[in-house]
């Protein structure tokens, strides 16, 4: 069908366009963050490999440790400033979103506070009926461009503002990526 829709006043797009797109579905969204995730936590811990061992629900995934034979189970989550901010600032070129007053410090601030919500949801959660027979490892998506203005220091720092400890939740480690430069940040529990 050729032809233009307009979404809202200032959106026009070719019906061609939109019978080109396809969101994915969650199993590809999941197996695409679960691959990324497990590239992050190998350069996270070091020699440590981890492959997919078993899909799931409450956790997302079993992954076994090449290493050691270790099982981990890995719930996925991803967190975004808001549900317009995919289409509304993820396609502006580099350059142009450094001076978007979306990427501010107001927003950056809101956005960690966001990120540090949806990890306490998530341990809430899975404190109510997650399997608990391996240790559990949150991956958290950081899905926005601002992600790109915020570091491992800048991470550490507001988790330690807030007073956030991993060893009061249920999670072994929560892994943060891709933040600034395509690194990854994470929290560990204290095993000692």
């Amino acid at each position: 069908m050729i032809g233009l829709l307009k979404i809202d006043a200032r959106t026009i797009v070719h019906y061609e366009t939109l019978n080109i797109m396809k969101w994915p579905t969650k199993e590809e969204r999941e197996n695409w963050e679960i691959e990324n995730f497990i590239s992050h936590y190998h350069s996270i811990v070091g020699g440590e490999k981890l492959k997919i061992y078993s899909r799931g629900e409450r956790p997302d995934f079993v992954l076994l440790s090449e290493s050691n034979n270790q099982k981990y189970g890995v719930e996925l989550t991803s967190v975004y400033m808001n549900n317009r901010s995919v289409p509304d600032h993820h396609i502006p070129d580099i350059e142009s979103y450094k001076h978007n007053p979306y990427g501010g410090e107001d927003n950056i601030e809101k956005y960690k506070c966001k990120v540090l919500k949806s990890i306490r949801n998530k341990n809430k959660l899975a404190l109510t009926g997650y399997s608990t027979e391996n240790p559990l490892i949150l991956s958290v998506y950081i899905n926005e461009l601002l992600s790109m203005l915020i570091g491992s220091e800048e991470w550490s720092c507001f988790f330690l503002d807030n007073g956030f400890d991993i060893d009061e939740t249920i999670f072994s480690s929560i892994i943060l990526w891709p933040i600034a430069e395509d690194r990854e940040f994470g929290l560990f529990k204290n095993y000692l």
